[in-house]
C-alpha cells in the first residue's frame, strides 16, 4: 500500500510538471516578441520627442495660453489610460514590424518637412503627433494597432486644430441670434456679424463663435461613445450629435445674453457675467447630450479573445526584422530635420517688392501718410502701402512680402488682418473672381468694410 500510494504521488507531481511547465514556456515565448517591441518602441519615441521638440513644445505653448485648447494637457493621460486598459487583450497579440505602418512614417515625416518649411503650423503638429501611432503601426504591426484604434486615434485631439472655422461659426451664430430674434418679434438690423436691436448693439465676436464648445463636445462625445457603445453605427450618430449640438447651443446661448441684457437694461450678461453664463449653459448642455445619449446605450460586454495570428514564436524569430525595421524608421526620423535644415539654408532669397506702375488716366502710387485702414501681417520682410489717384478716386494697395516662412513669420496666421477690427466692421465677403498671372491663376476675393457712415471695399489675394 505504502510503495502504490508512493509511486501515485509521484505520478500526480510529474503531472503538474507536465502541465506548468509548458505553460510558462509559452507565457516566457508570448512576452520575449512585446520586451522587443517595447525597447524598440521606447528608443524610437525618444528619437522623435528629441528630434521634433520643437513641434511638440509648440503644441503646449498653443495649450498653455489658450482657453480653447488648454483641453490638450487631457488628452496625452488619457489616451495613455485607455492603452492600459487594453494590456491584457493586447498582449495576446503577436507584435511585428509593419512595412506599410513604416512607409506611414516616411509620409508623415515628409508631410512635416513640407509643413515647416511652409510655415503651416497646424499641418507640422498634426504631421508630428500623428508619428506616435503610426510608430505603433511600424513596430507592432496592424493586429495591435487595430486593438488600440480609437486610443492612438484620441491623441489627435491634443493637435490644437480647429480655429478656421471661427468665422464661419460666427456668421452660424449670429444667423441662430437673429431667426430667434425675428421668432420672439425683436426688431433686430443685421450688418455681417453686428445685431442691432432696439436697445444696442451686439457683434458676434470671435470668443462667441462657439469654437471652444464645439471642440470640448467633440473631445468630450467621442470618448462617452467609446465607452457608451458597441456598433459602429450608435457611436457615430454620437459623435454628430456632439457636433451639432454645440453649434445650436451656442446661438441659443448667444440670443439668451442679448434678451438678458436688454430685459436687464444691460445690468446682466456683460463682462465676465457673459463667460460666466456662456461655461454654465455649457455644462447643461453636455449633461443633456449625455442624458439623451444613455437613453439608447448598449450593455457592456467582455473583451472579445483577440485572435495571436502566425503566433509569438514567429514573431519572435526573426530579429533581423526587427532590427531593420528599428533602423529604416530611425533614420527617416532623422532625415526630416536634416532635409528641413538644408531645404531652408539654401532657399532663394533677394526677393523684392515692385508697384505696378498708373495706367491710362491713373496717377501714382503715392505713399499714404495717415492711412485709415491698415493691414497688418506679422514678420513680412517687407510691406508697403501706396495710393494711386484718377480725380475723386482713391485706390490704395497693400504689398507683404515673405521671402520664407517661419514660427511668427507666416503669410497665412490668425494674427496677421487686413484692418483694424477696432475701426471697422466686416459686412459681407465672398470670391470675386479668378484672374491671370505671372505665376498662374489667382483667386481674387472681396471684402465690405464699414465704419462711421464710410465704406470700403478690398480685393485680395495670396501669391
Amino acid at each position: 500500500m505504502n510503495g502504490i500510494a508512493v509511486a501515485g504521488s509521484r505520478s500526480r507531481g510529474a503531472a503538474r510538471r507536465s502541465s506548468v511547465t509548458p505553460a510558462l514556456r509559452d507565457r516566457a515565448g508570448m512576452l520575449a516578441p512585446w520586451r522587443q517591441a517595447l525597447m524598440i518602441l521606447g528608443g524610437l519615441l525618444l528619437i522623435i520627442l528629441a528630434l521634433y521638440y520643437q513641434s511638440f513644445a509648440s503644441i503646449v505653448k498653443i495649450w498653455w495660453r489658450s482657453e480653447t485648447f488648454a483641453h490638450g494637457f487631457l488628452i496625452v493621460p488619457i489616451s495613455a489610460y485607455l492603452i492600459w486598459q487594453q494590456r491584457h487583450a493586447v498582449a495576446r497579440l503577436a507584435p511585428r514590424p509593419s512595412l506599410w505602418g513604416t512607409a506611414a512614417f516616411a509620409v508623415l515625416v515628409l508631410l512635416w518637412g513640407v509643413s515647416r518649411l511652409a510655415g503651416i503650423q497646424v499641418l507640422e503638429q498634426f504631421a508630428v503627433v500623428a508619428m506616435i501611432p503610426v510608430l505603433v503601426w511600424a513596430v507592432s504591426g496592424g493586429a495591435v494597432t487595430r486593438a488600440l484604434a480609437f486610443p492612438l486615434a484620441y491623441l489627435i485631439f491634443a493637435v490644437p486644430m480647429g480655429e478656421f472655422l471661427v468665422p464661419h461659426l460666427q456668421d452660424v451664430t449670429a444667423d441662430i441670434v437673429v431667426n430667434a430674434l425675428r421668432f420672439t418679434n425683436v426688431p433686430v438690423l443685421r450688418e455681417g456679424r453686428f445685431i442691432t436691436i432696439p436697445s444696442g448693439s451686439f457683434e458676434v465676436a470671435e470668443a462667441c463663435s462657439g469654437i471652444r464648445y464645439l471642440i470640448a463636445s467633440l473631445a468630450l462625445g467621442s470618448l462617452y461613445a467609446y465607452f457608451t457603445y458597441r456598433s459602429l453605427g450608435r457611436r457615430l450618430l454620437f459623435v454628430a450629435l456632439s457636433l451639432v449640438v454645440p453649434v445650436v447651443a451656442n446661438g441659443l446661448r448667444a440670443y439668451g445674453i442679448i434678451m438678458l441684457a436688454d430685459l436687464s437694461d444691460y445690468r446682466l450678461a456683460m463682462g465676465v457675467d457673459h463667460i460666466i453664463y456662456g461655461w454654465l449653459f455649457f455644462g447643461v448642455v453636455i449633461a443633456l447630450l449625455f442624458w439623451l445619449g444613455g437613453l439608447f446605450k448598449e450593455a457592456p460586454t467582455a473583451n472579445p479573445a483577440v485572435a495571436v495570428g502566425e503566433g509569438p514564436a514567429a514573431a519572435g524569430g526573426r530579429a533581423s526584422r526587427w532590427y531593420a525595421s528599428a533602423a529604416s524608421l530611425a533614420l527617416l526620423a532623422v532625415a526630416g530635420p536634416l532635409l528641413f535644415s538644408y531645404t531652408k539654408a539654401s532657399a532663394v532669397t533677394g526677393y523684392a517688392l515692385h508697384l505696378p506702375p498708373a495706367a491710362g488716366q491713373w496717377q501714382g502710387p503715392f505713399p499714404v501718410a495717415t492711412p485709415d485702414w491698415q493691414p497688418n501681417f506679422h514678420g513680412a520682410v517687407a510691406q508697403r502701402l501706396v495710393e494711386y489717384r484718377r480725380g475723386d478716386d482713391r485706390v490704395q494697395l497693400y504689398l507683404a512680402l515673405y521671402t520664407a516662412q517661419d514660427q511668427d513669420a507666416e503669410l497665412i496666421n490668425a494674427m496677421n488682418s487686413f484692418y483694424r477690427p477696432r475701426y471697422w466692421r466686416r459686412v459681407a465677403e465672398g470670391a470675386l473672381s479668378t484672374t491671370a498671372a505671372a505665376g498662374g491663376a489667382l483667386q481674387i476675393r472681396t471684402l465690405t468694410l464699414s465704419a462711421l457712415r464710410r465704406e470700403r471695399t478690398l480685393w485680395y489675394w495670396y501669391e
